[in-house]
């Protein structure tokens, strides 16, 4: 299950709108200086190999390095908010485990006092009677933990 809400964690952060537009954005500099090299040696022969030739690519490859350094860090700055969601997520799921585990407790606990209170109303009944005080106020504890018990259900 974590291994799960951590997928879609990552998922989540990466398809958000504004961090897809950035990289599309770094993706179309990137062809956009490949562009402008192949324009700028059209034509000229041994452009590749000449001072200016390798000046204008080393130029484009500078660029292309830094942009490929902006999506890095986008993918850094998801990264960072997927862990930081997950980590959100998963303290938020201990939470919820260790509720529950109290919850299923204080339920065990209750059926326990039912228990308890229907033995000893029919202790009182069977010795005392029906109409006894005792019993009475035993019968009224007993109903009182079953409707508890009932009202806890829902």
């Amino acid at each position: 299950m974590a291994e799960s809400l951590r997928d879609l964690v990552v998922s989540l952060s990466l398809n958000t709108d504004n961090f897809t537009r950035n990289i599309k954005s770094v993706n179309k500099q990137i062809q956009e200086a490949e562009s402008y090299f192949k324009l700028a040696s059209a034509g000229v022969k041994g452009f590749d190999t000449s001072a200016a030739g390798l000046s204008a690519k080393l130029e484009m490859l500078e660029r292309k390095l830094s942009l490929q350094k902006d999506a890095v860090g986008q993918y850094e700055k998801a990264l960072k908010a997927a862990s930081d969601k997950l980590t959100e997520c998963y303290t938020r799921q201990q939470d919820y485990s260790n509720r529950l585990a109290e919850a299923k407790q204080k339920q065990a606990d209750m059926a326990v006092a039912v228990q308890g209170a229907t033995a000893k109303y029919e202790e009182l009944r069977d010795t005392l009677g029906e109409s006894d005080s005792a019993t009475i106020a035993a019968k009224a504890n007993m109903e009182a933990a079953n409707l508890y018990k009932i009202f806890r259900r829902r």
